[in-house]
């Protein structure tokens, strides 16, 4: 028997909400039910949810982390690569970013030789801490360092970029929320 149920979706962040749940499990806005067509009743939860995700992405600092890596020798006398340190490096707030235009960090780092970058992304939310998710990249053909950079994408989501500004891949689309 098929699920007939009727699937709600958040009105800020799009997450899917389940029947009889009283907020949004992913950014906690209130679940409000509307009966009928009431034009300026679904004018005023417009309004109240542009709002509220205004308040919310106003508060999200975005970033990637970097690892700084340093070649060890073992007892056996065989060189090895070992974490040194990371840093985590924030690209600023989720709400100054432009759709679809990429906030590249200014630095370089050395191209890996992998055919894709695997980058830690983070969400920090005022005093809270950060959250933080893997995502991968393919690397774009070419010689020399990297670059990484983010963009805002769809509303609610960043993609990672890796690159530099005339030749670069992206991640698919990140919910900042979800992460």
């Amino acid at each position: 028997m098929a699920d007939t149920a009727v699937k709600m979706r958040c009105e800020v962040c799009g997450a899917e909400i389940a029947e009889g749940s009283g907020s949004c499990p992913v950014c906690g806005f209130p679940v409000i039910y509307q009966i009928g067509g009431d034009a300026a009743a679904a004018e005023n939860l417009k309004r109240a949810a542009d709002e509220y995700r205004s308040q919310l992405f106003t508060s999200l600092e975005v970033g990637f982390v970097a690892y700084s890596h340093k070649v060890v020798t073992g007892e056996d006398g065989k060189d090895a690569l070992r974490l040194d340190h990371e840093d985590k490096i924030s690209l600023g707030s989720y709400s100054k970013f432009d759709e679809e235009e990429i906030h590249w960090y200014p630095e370089g780092f050395l191209r890996p030789l992998t055919p894709e970058l695997e980058c830690s992304v983070f969400v920090r939310r005022g005093s809270e801490a950060e959250r933080v998710r893997k995502v991968s990249v393919p690397l774009p053909q070419g010689a020399g360092d990297i670059h990484i950079g983010m963009m805002r994408s769809g509303t609610g989501a960043v993609r990672v970029c890796i690159g530099n500004a005339q030749d670069y891949n992206c991640s698919e689309e990140i919910p900042v929320l979800q992460i």
